[in-house]
């Protein structure tokens, strides 16, 4: 039996360190991106920035003399009161 050896190094180097092929970006798909960015941003353009069922409701809440509940404004506070005293 005989082996021959592969002395030439420089081969396998060169096939292992070859740069991969860029692929070429493709200007329609650039364009449409772009279209869709445009369309994107003029819909956001069209949201009012304060909604005025949201402004309505808090309205409504703020004039209520019930609100909020009373069990809630105890909770709240004995939370405060027992991370305050942790923090003494």
């Amino acid at each position: 039996m005989e082996i021959k050896l592969n002395t030439n190094h420089d081969l396998i180097i060169r096939a292992v360190q070859r740069p991969a092929a860029s692929q070429p970006v493709s200007p329609v798909r650039d364009r449409a991106a772009f279209e869709n960015l445009q369309t994107l941003s003029q819909e956001l353009d069209q949201i009012p920035v304060v909604r005025p069922e949201k402004v309505a409701r808090a309205q409504a809440l703020v004039a209520n003399t019930d609100w909020p509940p009373e069990r809630t404004i105890e909770g709240l506070s004995n939370l405060l009161a027992m991370h305050m005293g942790q923090n003494v």
